[in-house]
């Protein structure tokens, strides 16, 4: 995420802490600071372990670099939020980092607004058409701030024999038998 009008910083009380910590609130969840990050592989690559640990986290574009804040399941805020604070946040789509093909299933599938069948990763029930493919993590982040910025659909980021691929949701998708 780059647009501050994604998230909303604050305060929150976290039962491990005798303190209450920095932390971004962002669709009714909270995210407590992790790290700072300066280049963009070294971020994905923390990004892929803390998915592979089950973690849930929020990368945002700094100044300095990306910073990563982990969600806090059992967070509680400090103030609560004010109604226009909340009400202005704009929706943000999740993005699922999948570092093992175990994860999914390439497939192709038809989509209704195009007339060539397109490559796809089937992840659970549904379908992410392979937007990008690259080996750049700079475009990767590039990308996933630009598609966070949109508030289009969910999408992903599988990587793979050194290659990334950014692949878009897409909900109307049918599998080619």
């Amino acid at each position: 995420m780059t647009s501050r009008q994604q998230y909303r910083a604050c305060r929150v009380h976290v039962p491990d802490f005798e303190r209450h910590i920095a932390a971004v609130s962002l669709d009714g969840e909270y995210y407590s600071f992790f790290k700072v990050v300066a280049d963009a592989e070294t971020v994905l690559k923390m990004v892929f372990k803390l998915g592979e640990r089950g973690d849930h986290m929020v990368v945002i574009g700094a100044p300095k670099g990306q910073q990563i804040w982990i969600w806090e399941h059992e967070a509680t805020p400090v103030r609560s939020p004010k109604p226009t604070q909340a009400a202005a946040l704009k929706l943000v789509p999740a993005c699922q980092m999948l570092s093992s093909p175990a994860q999914y299933q390439q497939t192709l599938v038809r989509v209704p607004d195009l007339d060539k069948p397109v490559p796809a990763l089937q992840i659970g029930t549904r379908y992410f058409s392979i937007f990008r493919e690259t080996d750049d993590p700079n475009e990767v982040l590039d990308l996933a701030n630009k598609l966070s910025l949109q508030a289009l659909d969910d999408f992903a980021i599988a990587y793979q024999d050194l290659f990334y691929r950014v692949c878009l949701l897409e909900p109307e998708a049918r599998p080619i038998a």
